[in-house]
């Protein structure tokens, strides 16, 4: 399989009380052949603020990459680019040292460090700043995942993530297409 990329945004809601964050891996650089998506519904962190809350998607992307990472390694993932359409928070993710919230900025990571608890081991990379990042779209209440009790069910031959109505399409979906490995272009290097 690869590189994918992973989209990330997120959408607050009902004067803030909570925000919706959205995950869509792609396996092209432009966004067109979705793998899967994901959207949670979750306290927004303390003090609420949109840069903050910006920071919070990131931990959003990383935890849900660290929960696919089993799935990845299975279908050969060696890389994952970041996308975002927010310059600041692309800012703050390559340098963090650059980020006047260093503390949200640690919070987000501290958990999915190499060592760490929750540790990911596939490399990650870091698009630069998109006009239209292709996860915003799921921002939304209808895609909300909520069942803690998904499982993996055997689906005509596929592994499939069950989570209710709505099933992800697996990466076996997209090895049977023969997709070429996309064309890396734009990417910033770390």
């Amino acid at each position: 399989m690869g590189t994918i990329y992973c989209h990330f945004s997120f959408r607050r809601r009902n004067n803030n009380e909570y925000g919706l964050f959205s995950v869509a891996f792609y396996s092209d650089y432009d966004g067109k052949k979705c793998l899967g998506h994901i959207t949670r519904k979750e306290s927004l962190w303390v003090p609420e603020g949109s840069y903050i809350t910006a920071i919070q998607s990131y931990e959003h992307a990383l935890r849900t990459i660290f929960e696919s990472q089993p799935i990845f390694r299975k279908h050969s993932v060696d890389r994952i680019y970041l996308v975002s359409d927010n310059s600041a928070l692309v800012k703050w993710i390559c340098n963090p040292k650059s980020c006047r919230f260093k503390g949200y900025m640690e919070k987000a990571v501290e958990e999915y460090r190499l060592g760490a608890m929750h540790e990911i081991t596939i490399p990650i990379g870091m698009c630069k700043p998109w006009k239209n990042e292709k996860s915003y779209k799921y921002c939304n209440e209808r895609y909300i995942y909520e069942d803690k009790s998904a499982k993996i069910v055997e689906s005509n031959g596929v592994n499939r993530l069950d989570i209710g109505d709505m099933q992800l399409q697996s990466l076996a979906d997209i090895e049977k297409d023969n997709i070429a490995r996309p064309v890396v272009m734009g990417i910033t290097k770390q």
